[in-house]
């Protein structure tokens, strides 16, 4: 870690770069030799630094379906700007549920509520707002943020759109309002454009729609769960 600072940190920076993917410091040892004699590894990448091409950065905050159990405890352990953040989060989330942020992020698989969807989004939320800020705190600013479902509440608050506070009772009142017709149907994506998808749809607008049109060749379904389970069958 004190090598990969230095050379980050305390280094001119040079006109070579090479870098490498190791998990211990006899693989970065190894890697580092393979470089130096000429052989060429997987995990090693050469070339020569090259002038800023004037590109702007955004932060992308997604929808559900993100999650993993055990997100965030790492930097949770390690990272005091992204625990603080997360402790605000908690804070604020307590007017509106009855359950900890913090204790869900530690919870065993076995004890956790994340699989609720009024638990899951709120807490997708908070892990959203709390990398913004340890990214900010390392110096790294966004030009533009964007959000997609669920990740435009975060997005509204890293934007300066709106107050935390705010940005918390939205994520806590939308997800309070999709727990309301949860079961009642279903979501599947399929590799079509939106054309196709509208085209294969025919005669069955009764029981199924486009919900969302995430790129060229792919496109969300929704509605009931046994047309769904058709459609993905035929």
């Amino acid at each position: 870690a004190e090598l990969c600072a230095n050379a980050a940190l305390r280094r001119n920076h040079l006109d070579h770069r090479v870098a490498l993917v190791a998990c211990s410091l006899p693989d970065l040892t190894e890697s580092l030799g393979g470089f130096l004699s000429g052989t060429s590894r997987a995990n090693v990448i050469s070339d020569r630094r090259r002038e800023a091409s004037g590109a702007k950065l955004a932060f992308v905050f997604s929808g559900q379906g993100s999650q993993w159990h055990g997100m965030g405890r790492e930097l949770l352990r390690e990272e005091p700007v992204f625990r603080e953040s997360l402790e605000r989060c908690e804070h604020l989330l307590r007017r509106h549920a009855d359950w900890s942020l913090i204790e869900q992020l530690a919870a065993d698989e076995q004890r956790t509520r994340l699989g609720e969807i009024d638990v899951l989004q709120p807490t997708l939320f908070a892990l959203q707002v709390a990398l913004a800020a340890l990214w900010r705190s390392w110096g790294v600013e966004p030009d533009a943020v964007v959000g997609h479902s669920m990740g435009e509440a975060a997005a509204a608050y890293v934007a300066g759109a709106l107050t935390l506070e705010d940005a918390t009772a939205v994520i806590c009142a939308r997800s309070r309002l999709l727990k309301r017709l949860s079961g009642r149907g279903g979501m599947a994506v399929v590799g079509l454009c939106v054309e196709e998808a509208e085209r294969l749809l025919a005669g069955k607008e009764r029981e199924l729609s486009i919900a969302a049109s995430n790129s060229p060749t792919a496109t969300v379904v929704s509605g009931d769960t046994a047309a769904l389970a058709d459609l993905v069958a035929g």
